[in-house]
Order: structure tokens, then sequence, then C-alpha cells
């Protein structure tokens, strides 16, 4: 079991941080963890053309919060709001990191 990010690249780093962020404003958890794909460092992204059409596969975060005892789920439910500002700026961090991967691809091509 990995017990650091050190195996995620660092726009996945920025992503977690964000959620992160997040997720403290919004609840305060006694603990926040990654599992599923990420941890492990089995996540895809994978991108291809067939027939001018692209198709892509990206892996998902699996978060877990846990909060304090005794504590309903209900208190901590994020707003639409709150969904809406987290999805828009992990989708920002998307674009950002898909630009970084075309310009290596580039600059692969170019050699």
């Amino acid at each position: 079991m990995n017990t650091s990010l050190e195996h995620l690249p660092e726009h996945k780093h920025n992503q977690l941080r964000e959620i992160a962020g997040i997720i403290v404003k919004a609840v305060d958890p006694e603990k926040v963890i990654l599992f599923g794909s990420h941890a492990t460092g089995r996540w895809v992204e994978h991108r291809y053309t067939e027939g001018g059409i692209t198709y892509e596969y990206i892996s998902d975060y699996d978060i877990l919060v846990i909060t304090k005892s005794g504590e309903s789920r209900k208190d901590y439910e994020i707003t639409t709001d709150e969904l809406r500002l987290l999805i828009e700026r992990v989708g920002k961090l998307q674009a950002i990191a898909e630009k970084l991967c075309q310009q290596k691809i580039a600059s692969f091509d170019a050699e």
C-alpha cells in the first residue's frame, strides 16, 4: 500500500491538493484517503482517434472521507454550487495537464 503520492505526476498532485482543499473546507475531516487505481499506480489515461472521432478513457479519483464520530453524512453534504466549483477547478487542471502532454508529444515528434 502506498502511503505517499510520490508515484503520481505533478499535475495529479495539483488536482488532488485542489480536491482535498475543497473537502477540508466543506467537511473538516479526520482523514482523507485516496484509494483505487491512483493510489496503486495503475491509473489510465488513454486517448485514441478512430474514424475521425477522438475517444478517451481517464481514471477517476476514488476518495474516502472520514468524519468525526457521531456526525452524520447529512451534516457534510456539499451544495450544488460547491460541486460545480469542484468540477470547474478540476476541469481547468485537466486542461492544463492535456496541454502539457501535447507539448511533450510535439517535442518528442520533433526529435
